[in-house]
């Protein structure tokens, strides 16, 4: 009288498992993202041991040792910057011109650990973003220049440590989409301000460029926000570092005030002819074909042109730098930031291989031209 009972259909048996059988082949695509990664790590590896830098010099005898001694005797004393004395460089000029001097040679040794960090992790991320096999090597080789042993000693005060990683972390909130990036840059942008003015100057540039690039893409509160926020990052690690090595508060407006009108002086000698015209003919490609990118990146409307963008305000700088000193050293030591400047046109253009292709014959030019040659040829250690 009652409906019979639905019966579950039998269970297909299962497979017997033969110990002795090897796992299923991945698929050719496992084995590409494996290697891929794989050869990442590697290029980042020898990245690291090939910038890892001199931590600290002794103390010598000559104009450039003497001002390094002074820096740190200025921070042993507790001098004020911008109330008791003004200089090129900043509180944190020490640490780019370390010497086995007191306490502060520790502190100096432990920022310029930390500096390589935040360079090496802001490649390193940005090595993962950069696509093909051949592009990745190039991009690491253009930004070690700023890190390996260079005859003269050019990288010793870091000058690419301190711009490459606020720059590098703008890059990779560009390419990702994702403003979070751009907290360590605000962060390293403002301590940067300490160091050496020119070099805070380069990476605010940057810093700027990019959130009004922001603004002008999302001109709503979110985005209002954000900045802000990177706003409070940026003054507070100005602050805390001024705090601890430069002086009272009371005396950041003055440093920053009289560091202004220091630039200002320097920059009055561009009207001078110069002496040597060599190193003009190093760095002005770099800073007149970042101009003219830019200028044909918007025009065609490539997506390029926002890191064109920024990278214009530190590349003028460095290039403004050099030209106001007039002297060969001085244009060495920034030829090597403009090289790897040059490298940050890859996260984007390798997403596709005919841009990949003429963007990683456009760096691995600027790589091979005849002055890095010169700087690199014999000293790499």
């Amino acid at each position: 009288m009652f409906p019979e009972p639905a019966t579950e259909p039998a269970a297909e048996p299962a497979a017997a498992i033969d110990p002795g059988a090897s796992a299923p082949a991945p698929a050719p695509r496992e084995y590409v993202m494996s290697f891929g990664a794989a050869w990442r790590l590697l290029i980042l590896g020898a990245f690291v041991l090939l910038t890892i830098p001199l931590w600290i010099s002794g103390i010598a005898t000559g104009l450039d040792p003497s001002w390094m001694l002074g820096l740190h005797l200025a921070a042993a004393k507790g001098l004020a910057y911008g109330r008791d004395f003004i200089f090129t460089y900043g509180p944190l000029g020490f640490v780019l011109g370390p010497k086995a001097y007191g306490s502060f040679d520790l502190h100096a040794v432990v920022i310029r650990i930390a500096m390589h960090l935040f360079w090496w992790t802001s490649v390193g991320f940005l090595l993962f973003r950069v696509r093909g096999y051949l592009a990745p090597l190039v991009f690491a080789a253009a930004m070690s220049m700023s890190g390996i042993a260079l005859d003269g000693e050019y990288n010793f005060a870091l000058t690419g440590v301190v711009i490459l990683p606020v720059i590098n972390f703008l890059i990779l909130a560009e390419v990702d989409r994702r403003p979070r990036w751009a907290i360590p840059a605000a962060f390293l942008a403002g301590a940067s301000m300490l160091t050496k003015f020119n070099l805070g100057v380069a990476c605010t540039g940057a810093l700027g460029a990019w959130s009004l690039l922001l603004l002008a893409r999302e001109p709503n509160r979110r985005v209002f926000r954000r900045l802000v926020l990177l706003a409070l990052v940026y003054f507070g690690s100005m602050a805390g570092f001024f705090l601890a090595y430069g002086g009272p508060l009371s005396a950041l407006v003055p440093y920053l005030r009289s560091s202004m009108d220091m630039a200002s002086g320097y920059a009055s000698q561009m009207s001078i002819d110069a002496p040597d015209y060599q190193g003009f003919r190093a760095v002005f490609p770099y800073f007149i074909l970042t101009a003219v990118a830019l200028v044909g990146a918007l025009a065609l409307r490539s997506p390029q042109w926002p890191v064109f963008a920024i990278l214009l305000p530190p590349m003028f700088i460095l290039y403004k730098s050099a030209v106001v000193r007039q002297s060969l050293g001085h244009f060495l030591v920034v030829l090597p930031v403009m090289v790897g400047m040059s490298a940050l046109i890859l996260p984007l253009a390798s997403r596709r291989l005919a841009p990949r292709i003429a963007a990683t014959l456009v760096v691995a030019l600027a790589l091979a031209c005849p002055y890095c040659r010169r700087l690199a040829g014999r000293s790499v250690v």
